[in-house]
Order: C-alpha cells, then sequence, then structure tokens
C-alpha cells in the first residue's frame, strides 16, 4: 500500500481468498482513497488513484489496459509512481479492520460508485467510441474453450454426415433432411473461421490463419480473399460514399430515382427475397468464392488463397465420390454446403438490413456509430443462437471485433443496456425482407411501397 501527502488515507477492499492487489499510489492532501477492482478469473485486483478527480477513464483515449491507465495519468499528473505487490489473508483484512461495506460519503464511495455503473442497466457511454474501451476485457480468447468449440462444432458435423451417408442405402429422404440439419454445424463452422478472420479465436496469429484455411474448404469460402473483403465491410459498413465489397448492395432512393427502367429492373430483380436468399447464396459460396473477386489485382496473395482452396476442395470432392458416390455428393455434402450458405446470407442481411439501420455520408459517418447503430441484435432462441456461433450478438461484434463468438454474450450479461439496442426478433427479422431503399431525409430503410406512397416514384 503506498500513499503519498499529508492528510487522512481511506482504504477499503474486498478479498475472497488469496487475492493480489496492486495499490496505487493516491496522492495530495486532504482524503484520498484506493479503488480495488478484480480482474477476471486470476484474482488480481489493480487499484486505481486519484488525485482531485474521480473519473477513471479519461474520454478520448485510446482503450489500455487498467495498468496502463494509472500509469498514464501519473505521467500527465507528474507524480511518481508508488505500487507495492501485497497478499492479504481473510484475517489480515479483520486485524486492519478494513470496512467491507461502502462509506457513503466519502471518495471511496465516488469511485464505487463510478464502477458499478459497468455493470447497470442504464450504463452507457457518452459516446459510441467509449464501448471500445469498456469491451476490451472481453477480447482475450481462452485457448480451452476455442478447442472445445472448435470440437463441439466439427465432431457433430462429421457424426452427421457419416450418420447421411448410412441413411442412403435406407432413405434418401432421411439422408437428405439430416444433410439440411448439418448445414447450421457448417453456419458455426463458419463462425470460427470468421472469428479466425478477426485474429480473435487464437492469441497466435499463425493458430488462426492456418485453421482458417483448412475450415475454408469445407465452408467453399478461400479463408485470405473473405479476410480482407470482410475487413474491408467493417472499416465501411453503413458510408454511403464508400459501399464497396463484402456488403449487400444497397441505394438510395435517390439514386434509384436517378436510374433507368432497365436498372430499376436489375435492382429490384437482385433484392428480389427468391433471387437474394434462394439463388444468390449458391452462386456465392458455389461460383463467386472461386475466384478472388473485387480482389484480382491486389497481389498474389488472394490468387493462391482462391485457387489453392479450389485445389483443396477438389481434393475433397475426389474422395466423397470416391468412398461414398454421387448420391453423397448430391445428396449430403452439397445440400449440408448450399444450407449454410442459405443461413449465413440471411444473418448477414438481418445485421444490417433493419429500417432503423445506420447509412451516412462520407463527411458525418462515424465508425463507432455505424458499428453500434448500424447492426442489429438478432435476438435468437438459445439453440439456434448456439448453432449460429453468437453471431446475431452483431452490434456488440461491430464495436468490439476481437472478442471471441464464445464471450459475446457475456458482454450482454454485463451491460443489460445493449440487450434492447436494435433488438430484432425472428418475427420482426422477415419483414426486414421488403425493405430496399435508404431515404437520406427519414433516415430509414424504405419498402417499395413505403417509398412509392411517399415519393410517387412508379
Amino acid at each position: 500500500l503506498g500513499c503519498r501527502g499529508g492528510g487522512l488515507c481511506n482504504m477499503a477492499g474486498v478479498c475472497a481468498g488469496f487475492q493480489d492487489l496492486v495499490i496505487g499510489g493516491v496522492g495530495g492532501g486532504g482524503l484520498s482513497a484506493g479503488l480495488a477492482h478484480f480482474m477476471g478469473p486470476t484474482g488480481n485486483a489493480v487499484v486505481g488513484h486519484i488525485s482531485g478527480r474521480t473519473d477513471l477513464y479519461p474520454p478520448q483515449r485510446k482503450h489500455k489496459t487498467h495498468h496502463q491507465w494509472n500509469r498514464a495519468e501519473n505521467r500527465q499528473e507528474k507524480q511518481p509512481e508508488l505500487r507495492q505487490v501485497v497478499r492479504f489473508h481473510r484475517y489480515v483484512l479483520f486485524l486492519l479492520r478494513l470496512p467491507l461495506s461502502k462509506p457513503e460519503h466519502n471518495s471511496w464511495a465516488i469511485l464505487m460508485d463510478k464502477n458499478d455503473q459497468e455493470t447497470n442497466a442504464d450504463f452507457a457511454p457518452e459516446t459510441t467510441r467509449e464501448w471500445v474501451r469498456y469491451l476490451a476485457k472481453y477480447r482475450d480468447p481462452k485457448l480451452s474453450r476455442s478447442l472445445v468449440e472448435l470440437a463441439a462444432t466439427t465432431l457433430p458435423l462429421i457424426a452427421l454426415w457419416g450418420l447421411a451417408i448410412w441413411a442412403l442405402s435406407y432413405s434418401y429422404w432421411i439422408s437428405f433432411g439430416l444433410a439440411i440439419f448439418s448445414g447450421f454445424f457448417v453456419v458455426r463452422l463458419f463462425i470460427i473461421q470468421h472469428d479466425c478472420g478477426h485474429g480473435s479465436y487464437f492469441k497466435s496469429r499463425k493458430a488462426n490463419d492456418t485453421v482458417g484455411r483448412i475450415i475454408g474448404v469445407f465452408t467453399v469460402t478461400p479463408y485470405d480473399v473473405w479476410k480482407r473483403a470482410h475487413n474491408i465491410h467493417h472499416s465501411t459498413s453503413g458510408n454511403l460514399d464508400r459501399r464497396e465489397m463484402g456488403d449487400i448492395e444497397t441505394i438510395t432512393v435517390t439514386e434509384y430515382k436517378a436510374l433507368s427502367k432497365w436498372g430499376r429492373f436489375k435492382y429490384r430483380l437482385y433484392r428480389n427475397p427468391f433471387v437474394l436468399f434462394g439463388f444468390g447464396p449458391s452462386y456465392l459460396f458455389l461460383l463467386l468464392n472461386r475466384l478472388p473477386m473485387g480482389l484480382m489485382k491486389a497481389g498474389a496473395k488472394y490468387w493462391y488463397s482462391a485457387l489453392g482452396t479450389n485445389v483443396a476442395i477438389l481434393a475433397l470432392l475426389a474422395v466423397v465420390l470416391y468412398f461414398g458416390g454421387l448420391p453423397t455428393l448430391l445428396l449430403v455434402f452439397l445440400p449440408s454446403i448450399v444450407t449454410g450458405a442459405t443461413i449465413g446470407v440471411w444473418l448477414f442481411y438481418v445485421q444490417h438490413q433493419f429500417e432503423e439501420t445506420y447509412w451516412d455520408r462520407d463527411a458525418d459517418w462515424n465508425l463507432h456509430d455505424a458499428a453500434l447503430h448500424g447492426s442489429s441484435h438478432y435476438a435468437l432462441p438459445e439453440p439456434l443462437q448456439w448453432l449460429t456461433g453468437n453471431i446475431g450478438i452483431h452490434h456488440v461484434h461491430h464495436i468490439y471485433a476481437r472478442i471471441p463468438f464464445y464471450r459475446l454474450k457475456e458482454v450482454l450479461k454485463d451491460y443489460p443496456v445493449l440487450k434492447d439496442a436494435q433488438r430484432l426478433t425472428i418475427r420482426e427479422s422477415l419483414s426486414c425482407v421488403k425493405l430496399q431503399f435508404w431515404d437520406e431525409k427519414t433516415r430509414e430503410l424504405l419498402s417499395y411501397r413505403k417509398m412509392k406512397e411517399i415519393y410517387g416514384t412508379a
């Protein structure tokens, strides 16, 4: 316990077993206090300091660890840093007669109230950018959990494929039904590939890239090509002046009115549900993914990724045909991939295509506003949430893409205010299908019928 200055030092802590406390210096004259903030299951507690101020999280600073926050303020205020690691037993707290409850009228109470806001249902940072700071603590993947999630996805998928192949001898319909169900595990496998692309599934970049490329063979998605396109999506989502690759094409009312009749027909055909969710997923995953679309001139790396994945897919198909024959390919492998692709496209659609989503011109566009307000919370029943790898908690994912999918529910638990942000149920999401045009005046997505009622566009 380090303290500095003349005056009274008031210290309160809570300890459950043996805990490591790092007590920062508290300075100046008068009343001062230390704050014990427990960090995760390791039992390490970081103690902040104050000197004439109570804000633990100064605004407009990039996210850092709590240790870095303390060091930054010490350097800024030119105070010497006084720290000492002390191992406490429960009886030490008793002997020192340190209070286990919060005093009502001192700076300790102020600090605790500030910290308690983090898990309060009404808590929300002043700006969307500040969410990055609060969510940074969830970014670290856990190796054991990542391996368990990988096994819990691949093993049932392999088992379902095997069962579907076995069922071919009895009923093509049973086999086909099992293949359709296995499509959900293809989606979950894709979510793991997705996290590898964000560098959030393993701490090792090499491990992320290796696992991501292997999974890409089974999801028929070239990992490096998809990774680059998806990162572009994250960095431009909701920007009307940067509608690039990785997004579902969306145009404004003004742009639609300026199109020729043929242009309007093509856009409405593209946005037709039977095209977007019927033909579209197969076209995207089975055909377009065979080439580095949009990145053909971006370097040889993306050609290697696309063509290398194609070679691996051909090898996989050769094995399937050799051991299972054409029925295995047409009734098991292909339906499984197409089902997974269709579910994936639907999820991506409702994650950004809802009535009060976010779009802005480049001059007014804000990355963090687009992340929070331009992404939905697709509230699925628990079994579907698990099968889709929590990707419905998409607003949190866009705010901090380095959070592993299996930790996204922790964020909602600790910050209940995010549960209702852009929340969509399955029933509500169905009405999103008809939305096609962004109205820059009303700032909402409109259906063709509503646009016609407002603007009289033929």
